[in-house]
């Protein structure tokens, strides 16, 4: 197994997200480093479908649908269970990113968004 120590790289982002996709959120580059990664955090009761893309002025990311069976999600998308006591890191954009998503069901659950260094 391979440990990835993380610093936080900027401040953390609160997303409430049910049944309907979140807005884009964008995460700019806020130090010096190249902030490759992010920690993604679900704590409600939903399972949410997340999806990054590269920063941009208007804070734009693909639209989404939650999976269902034998329909997949769209690309640079990635899952997050309810109830998480510990986040998921995933490598994001360089320069800053967008980030949106869209929950199994009305819920809403709290996703918190961490940029990280290593």
């Amino acid at each position: 197994m391979t440990t990835i120590v993380t610093r936080p790289a900027g401040p953390t982002y609160a997303l409430s997200v049910g049944a309907a996709q979140h807005a884009a959120v964008g995460v700019p580059a806020s130090s010096n480093d190249q902030n490759n990664y992010a920690e993604f955090l679900n704590v409600g009761a939903t399972d949410i479908c997340v999806v990054v893309a590269p920063y941009n002025s208007t804070a734009a990311t693909p639209a989404l649908a939650f999976p269902v069976d034998g329909t997949p999600t769209v690309p640079n998308s990635f899952m997050l269970p309810h109830g998480m006591t510990v986040p998921r890191t995933v490598q994001v954009p360089a320069n800053g990113f967008c980030v949106s998503a869209i929950g199994s069901a009305a819920g809403p659950s709290i996703m918190y968004v961490t940029p990280v260094g290593n």
